[in-house]
């Protein structure tokens, strides 16, 4: 990544642009494409390297026009009150949590499945939620290879395939709670059928949805705390990246 000619608008950039990291990096790295793309352009006109550079710094000067888009894009309110926080005590309660977490959620599931009821209890929805799980741990696995072995840190190509993990992962709390609402629905039609036998359909239903609750929920927890981290270490490669720009020396 060769942007050194655009170091000084980048560093100027880093400035006055604030937002917390890793958006921070990712948006510093889509301006020097951007920058190098327009100077690319002028160049191709047939204007000389110093209007080609006068005229791309004039076109993505960071106005405090451009500044405010770029923090209403990509800050939330939510963003901005965690924002106040630390950045490095967060860091810290976030690796101690998620921790905590991915123990006890591990913990539970693996009871859990040792029971041999377990799947017998579990609603037919358990298979699509299992399904839509199994997907999101491929591609988990599939990032993770690539970013820690390939060491493909391509800013181009290193978030691709995270939409579909994410996805991935969304589907499983829903498809288990639309395998909950079924599941009732049944049980309240077939109550309205017949009010003396009704009942035990209800009872199997709880029965049935709470397990299926159970797996959905340890399965997209300890997906979720995964693929948190695996974000994370793309954010500090985002960030390492960014840093490159701002110091060429550092390369």
């Amino acid at each position: 990544m060769s942007h050194n000619r655009f170091t000084p608008l980048l560093r100027q950039f880093d400035r006055e642009l604030d937002l917390p990291q890793p958006i921070k990096s990712r948006i510093l790295i889509e301006i020097a494409d951007d920058l190098d793309d327009l100077y690319t352009h002028f160049r191709q006109q047939g204007l000389s390297e110093q209007v080609a550079y006068a005229r791309t710094q004039e076109r993505l000067s960071p106005t405090l026009e451009i500044l405010q888009q770029l923090r209403d894009i990509h800050q939330s309110p939510v963003q901005r009150f965690f924002d106040r926080i630390p950045r490095s005590l967060l860091s810290r309660w976030e690796r101690a949590c998620v921790l905590v977490i991915l123990l006890l959620t591990v913990s539970l599931s693996i009871q859990q499945i040792e029971s041999t009821s377990f799947f017998h209890q579990a609603s037919e929805f358990i298979w699509p939620v299992m399904l839509a799980a199994i997907s999101g741990f491929v591609l988990l696995l599939i990032k993770t290879y690539q970013i820690l072995l390939k060491k493909e840190h391509s800013p181009h190509r290193i978030r691709s395939g995270v939409p579909m993990l994410l996805l991935s992962a969304g589907a499983v709390p829903l498809l288990s709670l639309l395998g909950v609402w079924v599941e009732f629905h049944r049980a309240l039609l077939n109550l309205a059928r017949d009010p003396h036998s009704g009942y035990l359909a209800v009872l199997n239903a709880l029965l049935e949805s709470s397990a299926l609750m159970v797996a959905g929920l340890n399965l997209f927890l300890v997906l979720s705390i995964l693929t948190f981290a695996l974000l994370w270490r793309i954010g500090s490669i985002e960030e390492a990246n960014a840093n490159q720009l701002l110091d060429p020396s550092s390369e």
